[in-house]
């Protein structure tokens, strides 16, 4: 019974360890996607930052900015 015991035992823990593996390639691809989505994200609102300063440094009008834009108006009246 002692073979049978250890056989059973060294599955399980071969299954836990593929399974733990697994979980965390899962997690990890999972984290650098949303990190990639939050660096696009970071990317577009600077921007449209960076159009709505220059906008408004050409003395564009504040609602054809917001419209552009897509900012706020309170954002593009803050640059």
């Amino acid at each position: 019974m002692g073979d049978y015991d250890n056989i059973i035992r060294t599955a399980a823990e071969d299954a836990h360890a593929r399974g733990l593996a697994e979980g965390m390639a899962k997690g990890e691809a999972k984290g650098r996607e949303e990190g990639r989505e939050e660096g696009r994200e970071e990317g577009s609102m600077t921007k449209a930052l960076d159009m709505a300063r220059n906008l408004k440094a050409l003395g564009v009008e504040i609602a054809v900015i917001v419209q552009a834009s897509g900012l706020t108006e309170e954002q593009v009246a803050g640059l």
